[in-house]
């Protein structure tokens, strides 16, 4: 591979790890507006971190195709054994670029998860809160959320029947 595309290589690389920055920011701000529940927030967040998946998603069909076209795999397994051929000058810095992107797509995911961890609490808060207002009773049902048995009032009426 040419210097010239091992540069590119680097390039692209920084680029995601900016885009991944600017979505790193991004779930931040979600967190915040799924904890205020501050739908309009939410909406804004949601838009802007569609735009950074777009982008993102851009700086990888880039480094794919220059990979490609250069006779590599586009896995991480092909990449390492690549980095790993550069000449001295190239290596280091091509292989902390691609280190970085790896370690900030390993901390958005982590982010990401955190923030689908408080989605799912905060629809399971709202379904209680509807089952209230319909009157529904969580003393009467048979079974909980985890598919154990729910109170015993509820057992013994069954048990009547």
């Amino acid at each position: 591979m040419s210097s010239s595309a091992a540069e590119s290589f680097t390039t692209l690389a920084r680029r995601g790890s900016a885009v991944l920055a600017d979505l790193r920011a991004q779930l931040d701000a979600e967190l915040a507006a799924l904890q205020r529940q501050d739908l309009d927030a939410l909406r804004g967040s949601t838009d802007a971190k569609q735009h950074l998946l777009a982008q993102f998603s851009e700086i990888n069909r880039e480094r794919t195709a220059l990979l490609s076209g250069c006779g590599i795999e586009a896995s991480g397994a092909a990449v390492s054994t690549w980095l790993n051929s550069l000449p001295e000058p190239q290596r280091p810095v091509a292989d902390e670029a691609w280190q970085q992107l790896q370690q900030d797509l390993e901390e958005i995911s982590r982010l990401n998860l955190r923030n689908e961890q408080v989605i799912v609490r905060n629809s399971r808060n709202n379904e209680q809160l509807l089952n209230l207002l319909r009157g529904q009773n969580p003393a009467q049902t048979l079974y909980n959320a985890t598919g154990t048995k729910g109170p015993a009032a509820a057992q013994k009426r069954i048990g009547k029947a």
